[in-house]
């Protein structure tokens, strides 16, 4: 009876501790660690950092809603005019892939609706400068198949960007906890 009783008694181990890791709040969130940036961050409930790349982190319900950390010279700029120049490049390609599926559309369909090349037109929802621990930042908040919401924050001579993109209709409910996130952002 007794040598029943002790893998029994780890099985109800192992499940309760399988059942407390996935709970909400403290339990169960991970956290971003990149070291040769000195940057951290803890994730919302449910996310996970990727295990071959601690850059890249996505929802472990629903991948297509995922996230990143890049670093980038500033190349003598400013970290506005570096923003303006990467969404001034941005919308350059915009124009380049609308012409391109303009003329797919005319060699498939005969003509040119428009209507595929402005499903993939990145709209800028909002622009808000932010101080993120003691730093410079600018969050942006876009929009197209995704929305994403991503922080720009300036150390030194580079630009640390941390962002999150999620489907469009999922956004507003993810929101919340993707801006908790950004805020748990700690730059050493």
């Amino acid at each position: 009876m007794r040598r029943t009783c002790k893998p029994v008694g780890w099985v109800l181990v192992l499940l309760l501790l399988g059942t407390l890791s996935g709970c909400g709040g403290g339990l169960g969130r991970q956290k971003v660690k990149i070291s040769e940036i000195g940057f951290s961050m803890t994730l919302p409930s449910g996310w996970s950092v990727d295990r071959q790349n601690p850059r890249f982190f996505f929802d472990s319900s629903n991948s297509d809603n995922s996230g990143m950390v890049e670093d980038y010279p500033l190349e003598g700029k400013t970290l506005d005019e570096y923003l303006d120049s990467e969404l001034g490049f941005m919308e350059k390609m915009e124009e380049a892939q609308k012409a391109l599926v303009e003329e797919l559309e005319k060699a498939v369909i005969g003509a040119a609706s428009g209507a595929l090349a402005d499903a993939f037109k990145v709209r800028i929802i909002s622009r808000t400068p932010r101080t993120i621990n003691g730093l410079d930042a600018v969050e942006l908040v876009t929009e197209a198949a995704y929305a994403m919401i991503e922080v720009d924050i300036q150390k030194g001579d580079r630009v640390i960007r941390v962002s999150f993109r999620a489907l469009k209709e999922e956004f507003p409910k993810h929101e919340p906890a993707l801006r908790e996130a950004l805020e748990s952002v700690k730059i050493e």
